[in-house]
């Protein structure tokens, strides 16, 4: 299930913030994720992604910004992630 997807790098947040991608869960389980501008770093795999872009700010977590397919396929295959 998809929400709304406020962000796909950090460059769409303010202050500094981290743009992030969060495990949503429900009395059945998962339910979804939240991509949003956080202020503290985001969760690490499996719970949370850090969303970059390859041409854009280094990865705060000090990984490399790769393509979500093969490593995430729950999110959009457009997006990158620091791994």
């Amino acid at each position: 299930m998809w929400g709304v997807i406020d962000c796909d790098g950090p460059e769409d947040c303010t202050n500094g913030g981290h743009c992030c991608s969060t495990l949503l869960f429900n009395d059945d389980g998962i339910a979804g994720y939240r991509i949003a501008c956080q202020a503290s770093a985001c969760n690490g795999p499996p719970l949370g992604e850090e969303l970059c872009h390859q041409d854009g700010p280094a990865c705060t977590n000090g990984g490399d910004c790769v393509s979500v397919l093969g490593k995430n396929n729950d999110l959009p295959r457009s997006l990158y992630i620091c791994r």
